[in-house]
């Protein structure tokens, strides 16, 4: 009867630990956290304290911002849903740069990726077809051989066709909700 009970508690308590898991928090905000706590957040965080308007649903973007020590044109906190709550799953930061600024783009990059390296260890670089190289930090929390956050600069187009150069911090994702969960 004791060793059925004591079997009992320390079932209780790693199924205690496992609910209780956390997981890594990005300005302010937790991953897996709902839409409406992190809106919450991010509003003082990003807009002054100010309730912001989001037009994209399972997304909430704010423009012009300072993070981390950097300037960034945009960042965008996306969310999965199921049938009973949304979840931060993947966030990004964004920098654009004139066709005669590469090397600002690069050196923010580096600048970051250097930063960085300071809170998550370094996983593997990638060079993309056109020789920018991206750097991969940090361990998914739920999958320990992914990769968490990526450090890259880039040249691509923006939605109105005009090429740029990029720098961009991309956390995720983080994936809460599997598709083939509703199979």
């Amino acid at each position: 009867m004791k060793k059925a009970l004591l079997v009992f508690i320390i079932a209780m308590l790693n199924l205690a630990t496992s609910f209780s898991q956390t997981y890594p928090v990005v300005a302010g905000v937790e991953f897996g956290s709902t839409y409406e706590n992190c809106k919450r957040v991010l509003d003082k965080r990003f807009n002054n304290g100010k309730e912001s308007f989001q037009s994209t649903p399972n997304q909430i973007q704010y423009f012009n911002i300072e993070f981390g020590g950097e300037h960034f044109d945009y960042c965008t906190f996306y969310f999965q849903n199921d049938v009973n709550r949304t979840f931060l799953y993947y966030i990004e930061f964004v920098s654009s740069f004139a066709l005669d600024e590469i090397q600002y783009a690069k050196n923010k990059r580096d600048r970051i990726y250097n930063a960085y390296l300071e809170k998550y260890p370094f996983r593997w670089r990638i060079k993309d077809e056109d020789g920018f190289l991206s750097y991969v930090l940090g361990h998914d929390p739920l999958k320990e051989d992914d990769g968490f956050v990526v450090i890259e600069a880039s040249k691509g187009k923006t939605k109105a066709g005009d090429m740029k150069y990029w720098t961009k911090v991309l956390y995720g994702p983080v994936d809460f909700v599997k598709p083939t969960d509703e199979i």
